[in-house]
């Protein structure tokens, strides 16, 4: 969490100047505590939202419920008062089945195969499987803990718990664009975050990215890590799952690195065009600052694929759904 122009430790005041909190993945702390920010807002300048010119209280956490257990902290955290909550990823570990798959007994839900491109045993069994995670949420804001910690925030106002996810509540450990369920994690997020229907969020063309303003002082702006990433380097994969992957059938990333070398993934649509046709393709020709110029602003903004006399040509390659 970055505040700036002026930086401070939790706990102590900001001086009156425009902040703004960048809120992206937090992996220094992660269990959720109570610890508490407290910025100053001008009264003068506050949105009437904010009712009380004393400082703000913002409260912060994340990797929440990996186990579905209690969390007596949620009545800690509202006892000390905030004025709002922020959720830095993590709600809850979607892609993990509801039982302890480090059991010495088998488990069928922790049993998965080793063929899937996301499945991943015994942890990642629910990858993708965007029911599964919507059985988890009902279960979840069901809980008493649940409720009356996002009871106390209703109460305040509208937008008072606001967040982000991180991988595992969007479906997919370490996942990156490719997961063809993203919309509908983004969207059941957005739901428990009480994320009017109308909002930009939700649109399918975008991520949940976007920046809150608290106050005319302090402006929070929430990172959507997931739905833009990209693939490691195909070099990386490629040697990774060759050298050390495939030759083991028992590997749990045996399905990813099929999908990847066998079946295309991303990289093939890469290197039959940017490293293939781009390398004998003129400057002048109309696709080639879309497909082979990085430099170009253009670079990127058009699907260019690989035509069967080896030119450039506009379009998806069929193989590649997801890149």
């Amino acid at each position: 969490v970055g505040l700036h122009p002026n930086s401070t430790p939790s706990g102590t005041l900001l001086p009156c100047s425009r902040a703004s909190v960048m809120i992206g993945t937090l992996f220094v702390a992660t269990v959720l505590v109570p610890v508490t920010v407290i910025l100053s807002s001008s009264p003068s300048t506050s949105p009437s939202s904010i009712i009380n010119p004393a400082p703000l209280k913002i409260s912060y956490g994340s990797c929440t419920s990996y186990s579905m257990e209690p969390l007596p902290l949620f009545s800690t955290i509202t006892s000390l008062s905030p004025d709002f909550f922020l959720w830095l990823g993590d709600v809850l570990y979607l892609d993990d089945p509801i039982t302890d798959c480090s059991s010495p007994t088998w488990v069928e839900d922790c049993g998965c195969s080793n063929d899937d491109f996301m499945r991943i045993p015994p942890h990642s069994c629910y990858s993708g499987d965007d029911e599964h995670a919507r059985t988890m949420y009902e279960y979840f804001q069901d809980t008493e803990w649940t409720r009356d910690f996002r009871e106390y925030f209703r109460g305040m106002g509208s937008q008072r718990m606001l967040g982000t996810y991180d991988d595992h509540d969007s479906g997919w450990n370490n996942g990156n664009r490719r997961n063809p369920a993203k919309q509908q994690y983004k969207e059941l997020i957005l739901d428990f975050l009480d994320v009017p229907m109308d909002s930009d969020r939700r649109r399918s063309s975008n991520g949940l990215e976007y920046v809150h303003r608290i106050s005319n002082d302090v402006h929070v702006w929430f990172l959507d890590e997931r739905w833009y990433r990209d693939p490691l380097p195909c070099e990386i994969r490629r040697s990774w799952c060759t050298d050390t992957v495939l030759p083991d059938p028992s590997h749990n990333k045996h399905g990813w690195c099929t999908d990847y070398l066998l079946e295309g993934g991303c990289c093939k649509a890469t290197e039959e065009v940017y490293l293939g046709v781009c390398a004998g393709a003129s400057q002048d020709e109309e696709l080639y600052p879309y497909a082979c110029d990085h430099t170009s602003p253009l670079f990127g903004t058009r699907n260019v694929r690989a035509s069967g006399d080896a030119k450039l040509e506009e379009g998806e390659a069929e193989d590649l759904p997801f890149c």
